[in-house]
């Protein structure tokens, strides 16, 4: 063991954050596709003939049964997004600045090893044939253990602390990079297991991968010396003073900014890109395993994974292009947002697939710039101090924006679906026009601005030059 402490420092957290997000995909994938698998054995008793076979298709063209099945998925699907997101927001809030004081371990450990219980759960209600409302109680788990978002914060944080302020941009490049080649992984392989061992081996599968993460992160070195703390009233009094106000301080940015309001906007124009990004994960599960599509689970795999690879070869290959040409972030995020809107359409309009697996990954590959675009523009308007929480405040608003979009979202589908089966991506394509005009607006205004200092600071010139020289004698 004393060996094995030596070479920590050589065991890079980025391999962690790839396995820990590429079981977080795929507890995801199983939690939809068993969710749906549950309610279908539930409501049609065995009838429905939701396989896993290559060769086979899912019968979904009972129209009699099929609006009760999506139905309840789709507000099963809310109940687990509730059940861990809220709680995660609140873990994250408690474990964040918690950190500083008992090291980031602590918030490592704490999310896998809710992962492991959630997965039990699922080979509980599994081989004890228990309703599909048990599954909750793995999500509300999941959830109380902080999630995948306590474990970025406690992985960024470890890396902040390893590396000089000049290498610092670039190793929290890398890690973000492995959460991106997760979701590609995930996604494109997560489908394709599933149809071949089935859910039993399934579970087997992501149990190994977390005891190898958990034991992986056990060897990972620990980057915050631990502080001595007195158990007396007083220094107890103190430190929950100084964790609550920890805990507030990423939402004081919106008052202690160079300019509020345009902060303010920002923040808010980004929630509606975040909508766009991740709120519509369960409407398309929905949408591709109901009819007309009646997809496989490995198509729906292909296709997340397929879009999240068109977004990380947009981030690595297009973006420092337009960063060459000195581009404005207002204007990257209004591009951005104009290739969702063109997306949701046409996932909307059609359901062939390829259009797609094919052109809609392809067509979208800017759609993954709003967020280093909105994190550059939000971090000129504040102090470096406050770095670390407008990255929380980030965090934050992802969780929470996920969670109400999510909400939303499935209550109201099963009513949009029978007007329309695509109508719901046409509302997320309107909303993503916020975003656009927000940003002309702001780019117009800036430009403005500009413009005036430069005529005030050349008539001042021009003041000083006219200005006759005084003579002192």
């Amino acid at each position: 063991m004393l060996k094995l402490t030596k070479y920590r420092k050589y065991l890079p957290p980025d391999i962690l954050l790839f396995f820990f997000m590429l079981i977080t995909i795929y507890i995801y994938i199983i939690q939809q596709q068993f969710i749906y698998y549950r309610v279908c054995k539930l409501i049609a008793r065995n009838s429905c003939n939701y396989t896993f076979s290559p060769n086979e298709t899912s019968d979904c063209t009972d129209s009699s049964q099929v609006d009760k099945i999506q139905s309840l998925s789709s507000y099963l699907y809310l109940a687990s997004n509730l059940a861990t997101s809220i709680p995660s927001i609140f873990t994250s809030l408690i474990l964040g600045p918690l950190t500083d004081i008992v090291g980031r371990k602590i918030a490592i450990y704490t999310p896998i090893i809710a992962h492991i219980l959630s997965v039990v759960c699922m080979i509980c209600v599994n081989y004890l044939n228990l309703h599909p409302y048990y599954i909750i109680i793995g999500s509300l788990i999941s959830g109380l253990g902080g999630h995948y978002s306590v474990m970025i914060l406690s992985l960024s944080a470890s890396v902040v602390d390893s590396v000089s302020a000049r290498y610092r941009v670039v190793r929290l490049a890398i890690l973000e990079t492995s959460i991106t080649f997760a979701s590609f992984a995930g996604n494109f392989s997560g489908g394709l297991i599933l149809e071949i061992i089935h859910f039993n081996y399934f579970f087997v599968l992501n149990i190994i991968l977390l005891t190898f993460v958990l034991i992986y992160s056990i060897l990972l070195k620990e980057t915050v010396q631990r502080k001595n703390i007195r158990f007396s009233n007083i220094s107890i009094k103190k430190s929950i003073i100084k964790c609550i106000t920890i805990v507030f301080k990423p939402f004081r940015l919106f008052c202690t900014n160079k300019e509020p309001l345009k902060f303010t906007v920002l923040v808010l124009a980004f929630a509606f890109s975040l909508t766009a990004i991740f709120g519509t994960l369960d409407l398309f599960t929905l949408y591709a395993l109901g009819p007309p599509m009646c997809w496989l689970p490995h198509l729906i795999g292909y296709f997340f994974a397929f879009n999240y690879l068109g977004a990380a070869l947009g981030i690595m290959l297009i973006l420092p292009i337009l960063i060459k040409f000195k581009i404005s972030d207002y204007i990257l995020i209004a591009l951005s947002s104009l290739d969702i809107v063109i997306v949701y359409i046409l996932i909307g309009t059609f359901q062939t697939q390829l259009i797609l697996l094919v052109a809609v990954p392809i067509i979208g590959c800017l759609r993954m710039l709003t967020a280093p675009s909105v994190k550059s523009a939000l971090s000129s308007l504040i102090t470096p101090k406050d770095h670390g929480s407008l990255f929380a405040l980030f965090s934050i608003e992802t969780v929470l924006v996920q969670l109400v979009s999510s909400a939303i979202f499935n209550a109201v589908y099963p009513t949009l679906r029978i007007i329309y089966p695509g109508l719901s991506f046409y509302i997320v394509a309107a909303g993503s026009i916020i975003p656009i005009a927000v940003c002309i607006i702001l780019y117009v205004y800036d430009k403005c601005c500009a413009k005036e200092r430069k005529i005030s600071i050349q008539n001042s010139d021009k003041g000083d030059e006219e200005q006759p020289l005084i003579n002192s004698n």
